[in-house]
């Protein structure tokens, strides 16, 4: 059937991609009758387009404003649709205190599998996102039609944003051909996954990777989106979103949903010329979805980029040979935070070099003095390193 939709997207001369028909064909099934005025609006596309796109649908014997058999048995097969809950896509997709009230529910049926995760190696930029942030993340691919019938990359998660968007499947359409595949550098996020998707027979498989090396041919082209949380310094984003590229099908309107933290107005710049260099579309900034436990990140939140790939995207990164230019934070700035503790008032400085590197491991010990755990920030300064051109990083 995909190969069909290419055929009417070229057709139409439709710019918008054979995804677009997708999109459409979805929002027919579930929604059963849908004049071109209401499809015009689900699909964000203009009326005439649409007036065109059913009629092309038609012609296969579809339908138009509503499925016939046909094409109902059409869209259910090339998205295994067999025994998928209509009523929780329709509300999803369209009642938005219905999904907040979703995300309440669920949280807990799924907060002890997330207990499971390992400790955040801060190392490595890695910051363990709350429940609820990571089943928000995973209903960004309901919305942007990357659920059903996809191949997903997770290119690293210590967030386990695999298992949200497997438990999301397993509700919306529990026969879909979904595919979810995550690569980490981190062994203890591997093995833990993996236990977790045998428990409970979510389709996920696991494999090593060092994002400082190319990404494998059996990686590459693959995938429709990329789910990834990238190291906070540019060059970490900018590999990340390279590989990223690499791994995605070399067509227009594939995805990358892109958690990044918040930055200067400055380096936010420097951030969105990278992407439009390398061919993005940036879709959307979600600035409400992304919080983290203890989380170093300004706020202990992040913004999340939806972007969108393009025909022509150029990786700001070669997938030819292998990358050593340092990526993370703490290889590329150094960042000391003083607090003062809220009881007895005494400073403490944490940071690479200290006793205590992160906040929360202050927090843990308890002020030296007193040993209360609630202190304030007043003083932030970050310093450059000098990068050292033979180093290697981690994913």
């Amino acid at each position: 059937m995909q190969k069909l939709l290419q055929q009417i997207t070229a057709d139409m001369q439709l710019e918008e991609h054979y995804h677009t028909l997708e999109k459409a064909l979805l929002t027919l099934y579930f929604h059963n009758n849908c004049t071109t005025k209401s499809l015009a609006y689900m699909t964000a596309l203009p009326i005439p387009i649409v007036s065109a796109m059913k009629k092309e649908f038609a012609k296969q014997g579809w339908g138009k404003h509503s499925l016939t058999k046909k094409g109902q048995l059409a869209v259910m097969q090339y998205f295994q649709l067999s025994g998928a809950d209509a009523e929780l896509y329709l509300q999803l997709t369209t009642d938005d205190a219905f999904r907040i009230e979703w995300i309440s529910q669920n949280i807990s049926e799924i907060s002890t599998i997330y207990e499971a995760r390992p400790i955040a190696d801060v190392t490595i930029d890695q910051a363990k996102c709350t429940v609820e942030t990571a089943l928000k993340r995973a209903l960004l691919a309901l919305d942007y039609t990357m659920l059903l019938n996809k191949r997903i990359l997770c290119l690293g998660d210590d967030d386990f944003i695999s298992i949200a968007l497997a438990f999301l499947i397993k509700k919306i359409a529990p026969h879909s051909a979904t595919k979810i595949v995550v690569l980490d550098i981190d062994r203890r996020i591997l093995s833990t996954i993996s236990k977790i998707a045998k428990d409970y027979e979510l389709s996920i498989t696991t494999d090593y990777y060092n994002v400082h090396e190319p990404l494998p041919e059996t990686y590459a082209d693959q995938f429709d989106c990329v789910y990834t949380d990238t190291p906070y310094t540019l060059i970490g984003a900018q590999l990340f979103l390279s590989r990223a590229i690499n791994a995605l099908k070399p067509e227009a309107m594939r995805h990358v949903f892109f958690s990044y933290a918040k930055r200067s107005y400055q380096k936010h710049w420097e951030l969105q010329q990278s992407l439009y260099a390398m061919g993005f579309v940036i879709n959307n900034i979600h600035y409400d979805i992304n919080n983290y436990e203890g989380a170093q990140i300004l706020g202990a939140t992040s913004q999340l980029f939806v972007l969108q790939t393009t025909e022509q995207m150029i990786p700001y990164i070669p997938n030819q040979r292998k990358f050593t230019r340092p990526i993370y934070t703490g290889e590329v700035e150094k960042k000391s935070v003083v607090y003062q503790c809220n009881h007895c008032k005494n400073s403490h400085t944490v940071g690479t070099g200290n006793k205590y590197t992160t906040i929360t491991q202050l927090q843990s010990s308890g002020c030296p003095n007193c040993k209360n755990n609630k202190f304030s920030q007043i003083k932030r300064t970050i310093q450059p390193l000098i990068c050292c051109s033979n180093a290697h990083g981690l994913l």
